[in-house]
């Protein structure tokens, strides 16, 4: 085989400097797509023109999300399977060649495992090395549950196919704005069994300072909102809500403990509100007043405050 039947589907904002490298890594594959879709998003750069070196397909739209390109460019798409790619990340020589091989005849969806790559160096350690402990067993069973607490899932790692991406709705442009809005696919594909997992790492993923959901307390406060929509609007949501309100309050513990160490006493005010009253330390109350925006003397141990 010299090719597989997979459109290769990249949104593009703002990658002018990234993405002639990302193309130039699927058009090194050993087992070549048949084409590649760039779905520029409205990109104020030099974007389309540096995708325009390769034989691509440009469609050009207005800003939306990459969640809302990535469903453009699936329509566009004229192949049975779909594969994503980021245009700021970075495919191995033989990633197709090893995503067809791991397929099998019934299967619907496969993801790859990955490492982060700064400036030129891929991390020695993968994402799948990270997984809690049974993370990959059971592999009949829907993964939805696990995603719930730990994800390897990542769009430039995903193959999938298109009548699956049809029956599940594509990504959905209600979280498109969300930094982690792949989250939310994430967990509504695998809501479904049958999930393949191709364990070489053979995908980069770039991280730099303008990366979308560089910044760990948006990407935090994100996948909160991400489990919220979850909770409401999954069939599996609504099946595991104890579980995801569980996830969201040790979350949202999180969020807010980096976002009172950071200086962002707004944001931790917001999150503090929503920490489990259970969970409510003298730690949490005693930072709850430290972060409002004038704490009056004496607010936080008045018994030491003399009175008049």
């Amino acid at each position: 085989m010299h090719s597989f039947p997979v459109s290769v589907v990249m949104p593009a904002y703002n990658r002018a400097d990234l993405i002639g490298a990302t193309l130039a890594s699927i058009f090194s594959q050993t087992l070549s797509p048949v084409e590649v879709i760039v779905v520029d998003d409205g990109s104020q750069d030099g974007t389309v023109a540096a995708a325009e070196a390769f034989p691509v397909r440009v469609l050009r739209r207005s800003n939306a999300g990459p969640g809302s390109a990535r469903n453009a460019g699936i329509a566009a798409a004229t192949q049975p399977w779909i594969a994503f790619c980021d245009s700021d990340d970075l495919w191995q020589p033989r990633y197709l060649e090893t995503m067809a091989a791991a397929l099998k005849p019934d299967s619907r969806y496969a993801f790859s495992n990955w490492s982060l790559v700064r400036g030129d160096t891929w991390a020695a350690e993968d994402r799948f090395s990270m997984a809690p402990e049974g993370f990959f067993e059971q592999p009949a069973e829907p993964l939805y549950p696990k995603l719930l607490r730990w994800t390897p899932v990542w769009p430039s790692a995903t193959v999938i196919e298109r009548s699956f991406l049809e029956e599940i709705g594509g990504f959905d442009p209600r979280v498109s704005r969300l930094p982690t809005e792949d989250f939310e696919f994430a967990l509504r594909c695998n809501e479904h069994p049958g999930a393949v997992f191709q364990k070489q790492p053979l995908v980069g993923i770039r991280k730099h300072e303008g990366n979308f959901s560089a910044g760990q307390l948006r990407s935090m406060v994100s996948d909160i909102k991400i489990l919220r929509f979850a909770r409401d609007h999954h069939v599996m949501g609504r099946l595991h809500a104890a579980a995801i309100e569980r996830t969201i309050g040790e979350r949202t513990i999180g969020a807010a403990d980096l976002a009172f160490r950071s200086g962002s006493k707004k944001l931790f005010r917001e999150l503090a509100r929503d920490v489990p009253r259970a969970d409510r330390t003298l730690a949490y109350y005693v930072k709850t007043i430290l972060a409002q925006p004038h704490p009056l003397p004496g607010s936080i141990f008045p018994h030491l405050v003399r009175r008049s």
